[in-house]
């Protein structure tokens, strides 16, 4: 009875318990995202060896068979985005509007163009952890920020740093992205450059979820088995 009595006493000396739900909300977003990540070094840690089995395609390795997930984006992979994607999700378009070059050692510049069907406030991670991938044939050559060396199934994740955007309704936002120089081994920028209508660029992004914040939606950092994604593509420009 004395430890109920002191115990009573501390909580009413503490007093009412004032939180900030938005503070709270982006703490908990934040730390599902962190548990995707680790769920998914988990998961591929105990694939079995069969269902990683690989054959040997024109630039590295594709799965012989159905990939598991949730699995990271990787070097030689077909990139495949699963179930609903589209570049539309929850009144939210997203188009890759600029894919143009530099020049002839790097990668594209890259910018974003969003509208959405009422005005809204678009809560995401800046824009420099927004994966774009390079492709040929359907198979990752390239892109990031996220992406892992052929055959490397390690799982991926970026720093919880918060950041968005506001969106007027029908009026598009320009989000620019930077570029995204990385490419898998064996193959250059003066030969992406050389032939670039080879290649696509593929912006990946989503789920887009609702938010407890009247007026603000969740664009996440994609993750392949976070059904579904907002993606949208485009073709280099030389």
């Amino acid at each position: 009875m004395r430890l109920r009595d002191e115990l009573t006493t501390l909580a009413d000396r503490a007093g009412p318990l004032n939180l900030d739900p938005h503070t709270v909300m982006v703490r908990a977003r934040r730390r599902r995202i962190a548990l995707v990540a680790a769920t998914a070094t988990a998961v591929l840690g105990l694939a079995a060896p069969g269902l990683l089995a690989a054959t040997t395609g024109p630039r590295g390795n594709t799965p012989a068979v159905g990939p598991s997930y949730p699995r990271p984006f990787v070097c030689g992979e077909q990139l495949l985005l699963g179930p609903g994607a589209s570049d539309t999700q929850g009144g939210l378009t997203m188009a890759l509007s600029k894919v143009r070059k530099v020049d002839d050692t790097t990668g594209p510049e890259l910018e974003a163009t969003f509208t959405a069907d009422r005005s809204v406030y678009v809560d995401a991670f800046p824009e420099t952890y927004w994966e774009v991938l390079y492709l040929d044939d359907g198979v990752i050559v390239g892109g990031g920020p996220m992406l892992n060396k052929a055959g490397d199934l390690t799982g991926q994740g970026v720093n919880l740093v918060g950041g968005g955007f506001p969106i007027e309704a029908g009026i598009p936002s320009i989000e620019k992205l930077g570029q995204r120089d990385r490419l898998c081994d064996g193959l250059t920028w003066p030969e992406v450059w050389a032939a670039p209508d080879r290649y696509q660029a593929v912006l990946v992004l989503g789920p887009v979820l609702p938010s407890d914040l009247t007026g603000h939606i969740h664009l996440e950092v994609a993750t392949l088995g976070y059904w579904p994604l907002i993606v949208a593509s485009a073709p280099l420009v030389s």
